[in-house]
């Protein structure tokens, strides 16, 4: 009876550990697998992203960067009227300075000398003067803001409209172009001018004479004679002397007699006076220059 009950115990122990033995092998044999899946309910991984650039528009209108509703403002026409008033002056002063300058070129020289401003590129000074008052404008009514407007050309034309100031800006254009015009003619003419005193005639290159008979008193003294002065102006100088000769002529235009006459030097810039006396010809009558040279 004992030794049933014991087999028992012992087949009942070799099931249970047949069983146990099965199970283990199983699960050690099966291959180990990773799922590639995310688990249900997590959230995606976020994707990789550029960096963001912010494209900074230009404003295309004064009104994009005025702050307010008002593009003037009583300083800003003061101003703009101020800027105005200084070339409607100016033009009209140089206007009437140059008048009469014109007719010949000794009086344009002599105008033009000590007058710097007639160089002036004066058109360009206003539009500059205006354009700077144009940028402060609107610099005052933007916050600074000038700089970013491509073209002021519109704000401009609108703030001098607005300031009822665009007709009376646009005559004192017009003036101003005429004064520039009026200097432009002047520098032009004074340019033309010869280099020998008005008055005076070329007759060789760097010499010009004049007829000065009447002046001074008489070489002739107490005997009859006939005689002719010729001042001579010299532009480079005759420094090794001057030489003139001149032929007394009749009535007729035929030559009576003829004298010379001679200083020892000329200097640039500078005038000497030659004299011709014929004691064989007397009474009124017509000399003519011969020669004019340095020696």
């Amino acid at each position: 009876m004992r030794r049933s009950v014991v087999a028992i115990i012992l087949v009942a122990v070799f099931i249970v550990s047949g069983c146990t033995s099965s199970s283990t092998d199983s699960t050690e044999s099966a291959p180990s697998q990773e799922s590639s899946e995310q688990p249900k309910g997590a959230s995606p991984s976020p994707e990789p992203t550029s960096p963001q650039h912010t494209e900074v528009v230009a404003p295309t209108s004064y009104w994009d960067i005025v702050e307010g509703f008002d593009a003037t403002t009583p300083v800003i026409c003061d101003n703009y009227e101020e800027v105005i008033a200084k070339y409607e002056a100016a033009a009209e002063k140089r206007i009437n300075a140059m008048r009469g300058k014109l007719k010949d070129a000794y009086v344009a020289s002599s105008f033009k000398r000590g007058k710097g401003w007639l160089k002036d590129d004066f058109n360009d000074y206003l539009e500059t003067a205006i354009q700077r008052t144009a940028v402060k404008a609107l610099n005052s009514i933007s916050g600074g803001r000038a700089e970013e407007l491509a073209d002021l050309v519109a704000y401009r034309g609108d703030s001098l409209q607005l300031c009822r100031l665009a007709d009376r800006y646009t005559s004192t254009k017009l003036s101003v172009n005429k004064a520039q015009g009026s200097a432009e003619k002047v520098v032009a003419k004074a340019a033309t001018r010869p280099w020998y005193s008005k008055g005076y005639s070329e007759y060789t290159d760097g010499l010009a004479y004049k007829y000065t008979t009447f002046s001074g008193g008489d070489p002739c003294g107490y005997s009859e004679c006939r005689y002719a002065k010729v001042t001579v102006e010299s532009r480079d100088g005759c420094y090794s002397g001057l030489f003139g000769e001149v032929n007394f002529l009749d009535d007729s235009g035929n030559t009576r007699d003829w004298d010379i006459d001679s200083v020892n030097a000329i200097y640039p810039d500078d005038r000497e006076t030659l004299v011709f006396i014929s004691y064989s010809v007397r009474g009124p009558g017509k000399v003519q220059l011969r020669s004019l040279s340095c020696y």
